[in-house]
C-alpha cells in the first residue's frame, strides 16, 4: 500500500461509506489510529447485539489502555 491512509470497510456494508471522510478528518486532527467509527463523537451503533457490544467496547477499552 501507498500513501498517506488506509482505510479497511467490511464487505457487509455495516461500514458506512460516508464514514471514509470522518476518518479522514480526524487524521487530519492527529489521530494515527482508529476503529469503529461509532466509538467517535456523533458516532452510532444499529442493531448490534448488546452483549457483543458490552464486551467489544471493554475489550477495546483494556487494549487502548495497554498502549496509552
Amino acid at each position: 500500500m501507498t500513501g498517506d491512509a488506509v482505510v479497511i470497510m467490511m464487505a457487509d456494508e455495516s461500514d458506512a461509506c460516508r464514514d471514509v471522510v470522518r476518518y479522514w478528518q480526524e487524521l487530519k486532527r492527529g489521530s494515527t489510529v482508529f476503529s469503529a467509527v461509532g466509538l467517535l463523537k456523533g458516532g452510532t451503533t444499529i442493531d448490534y447485539p448488546f452483549l457483543k457490544l458490552i464486551l467489544n467496547r471493554l475489550a477495546n477499552t483494556f487494549i487502548g489502555c495497554c498502549f496509552a
